[in-house]
């Protein structure tokens, strides 16, 4: 890959590029890599867990479903987060536990046996409530009582991955949905909460408002081809996808969810042939085609789960840069406006750099698997392939820096030169004299 000067890197016009152009899309991973990614290599004596990686939280994983949820927590650990949590059922937990060390893993999630099972227990206790005041309230300080403050740590959050059709599970969801809100953190949808948010019984109308402070956030939702059908086709962004966004953002108003003033900025990164984004806050942009990124040629169960779990860790760290050049270094003179143009600009290049990583990396592993290729084959890739299209061990871009680091290199080796010249001088006097 060409190196450009940091300067070109971080100034890179995004609206400008055409993402199926081989030298646009350089111009653009290197623009994510100057912008956003966090510079391990300059920062790491003052690093600690969870500053430069993130944290982030992956909701799903029901009775049966425990693949989901490991393939999108270890696809964000490979993709740079410092800790990665999984909020799931507890029987989905001692598999993924079973599977990986790396992962913290939270059985706090309840189906409706298990809400069944709840109310038996505390039949005393819930004796003054009514139907639908007993089970929000099991939810609400029962069932996820032990992982709210976890929850609210979260630098990003994915929804979906296993999380499977049971009602008690989509509230458990919703939960942290709303947490995720509070905190003003971005949240991928994938799955099983596509067709949730599809299915608008899931979200209860009852709750009172809640405003929160903050104004801003990034929602994506990442469809494959069969899950346009809920709602979220990308090639009909101002029919019935915009109308069922605009109606899914609005429930979740009346829920409590998102305060009048509270902006969030929802696009699609739609999964297929050629990934595709749209952006759908006011200004709709797209369809954008990623095209021209090869990746693999079968289709094996959990591609779409890695993706999302890549797409957490980018948005978190786009999510720190808005942090950073505008609610602390710009408050002054940020407007809705500035930040708008930030969201839209940022989240497609966070789903264009997440598409590029995640297709690599399944296309190495297509290479090598062939037709025995499946996601944890995708996983091993991942790394090498970060590093190929993000370099760690860039210190800066500047042409100046580098002009300097060569001449300190070209004197580090006339000395290196000169070193080895004495010590071979010394070495034949040496010998000289015991010749002698």
């Amino acid at each position: 890959m060409e190196k450009t000067s940091a300067a070109a890197s971080k100034n890179v016009n995004v609206d400008e590029l055409d993402f199926s152009r081989a030298e646009d899309q350089i111009k653009a991973l290197e623009a994510f890599r100057a912008n956003a990614i966090p510079n391990l290599e300059a920062d790491f004596r003052t690093n600690y867990k969870g500053k430069a990686g993130r944290k982030i939280g992956i909701v799903g994983g029901d009775r049966k479903y425990s693949g989901a949820p490991y393939f999108a927590a270890m696809a964000a650990c490979k993709a740079g987060a410092d800790l990665v949590h999984v909020f799931c059922h507890e029987e989905a937990a001692r598999a993924i536990k079973s599977y990986s060390p790396d992962l913290i893993v939270h059985g706090c999630m309840k189906d409706e046996r298990d809400l069944l099972e709840t109310k038996e227990d505390m039949k005393e206790k819930l004796h003054n409530f009514e139907p639908k005041e007993r089970e929000d309230w099991l939810i609400e300080n029962i069932l996820l009582e032990n992982c709210r403050e976890i929850l609210s740590r979260m630098d990003a959050m994915v929804i979906g991955p296993g999380l499977g059709r049971d009602r008690v599970m989509w509230a458990c969801a919703k939960k942290c949905f709303e947490v995720a809100r509070q905190r003003n953190i971005p949240v991928v949808f994938d799955a099983d909460a596509l067709f949730m948010i599809d299915t608008s019984s899931a979200w209860s109308e009852d709750n009172e408002m809640e405003k929160y402070k903050s104004h801003n956030g990034y929602v994506v939702f990442t469809p494959n081809v069969r899950e346009y059908t809920y709602g979220f086709d990308p090639n009909n962004p101002c029919g019935t996808t915009m109308s069922h966004v605009r109606s899914f953002l609005e429930l979740g108003r009346r829920c409590g969810i998102l305060h009048s003033g509270h902006r969030i900025y929802p696009s699609i990164l739609a999964k297929g042939v050629d990934d595709i984004y749209v952006h759908l806050d006011g200004s709709q942009e797209g369809p954008i085609r990623f095209g021209n990124i090869p990746g693999s040629k079968k289709r094996c169960g959990g591609q779409g789960d890695i993706l999302s779990g890549v797409l957490a860790v980018f948005l978190a760290w786009s999510a720190e840069q808005y942090r950073r050049e505008f609610e602390q270094r710009d408050a002054e003179h940020a407007t809705i406006e500035k930040a708008k143009d930030h969201f839209r600009r940022s989240s497609k290049l966070a789903c264009f750099c997440a598409s590029k990583l995640t297709r690599e990396a399944a296309r190495r592993a297509y290479e090598k698997q062939k037709r025995s290729l499946q996601s944890s084959d995708i996983l091993l890739e991942l790394p090498s392939a970060l590093e190929d299209l993000f370099p760690s061990d860039v210190v800066d871009f500047n042409d100046k820096d580098d002009e300097n680091m060569n001449n300190n290199n070209a004197n580090n080796n006339n000395n290196n030169n000169n070193n080895n010249n004495n010590n071979s001088s010394r070495r034949t006097k040496v010998k000289r004299e015991r010749n002698y």
